[in-house]
């Protein structure tokens, strides 16, 4: 849901965050404004540090992620975080496409909410990178 519905569901109670393993933040650039911080460290205070002995993973997603601002908001928001930038090479910072992979995969899998194990037999359907 958007951040002002999930703050209020969760404030009264009827939004269970307890078993939240992974937060998206879509349109960071705009979450990143300072109007939005009270509601964002609410939600976030809310949520479990771990769950099923794995840490909270936060994703935020932009198509302006290069901003002072969601560079704050990254730093309020995530621990170790790792960039993922297909608009520029993240070590010249030029604007350039050099770090752009010829191809991108995408993988999706389909897991029991309850159960961390692949729904299905046998390995998942494909390899990461494991970021």
């Amino acid at each position: 849901g958007t951040l002002p519905i999930v703050r209020v569901h969760a404030r009264t109670g009827r939004l269970d965050l307890s078993g939240v393993g992974i937060l998206v933040l879509d349109e960071a650039d705009v979450l990143a404004d300072a109007a939005n911080a009270p509601a964002l460290a609410e939600v976030r205070g809310a949520l479990p540090a771990s769950v099923r002995g794995r840490n909270l993973q936060v994703v935020l997603l932009s198509a302006t992620l290069r901003s002072k601002e969601v560079a704050a908001l990254e730093e309020r928001a995530c621990w170790n975080a790792t960039w993922v930038d297909l608009g520029r090479d993240a070590a010249d910072g030029a604007g350039t496409r050099a770090g752009v992979p010829d191809t991108v995969r995408h993988l999706a899998v389909r897991v029991a909410p309850d159960d961390d194990a692949w729904v299905g037999a046998g390995a998942p359907p494909g390899t990461t990178d494991a970021v």
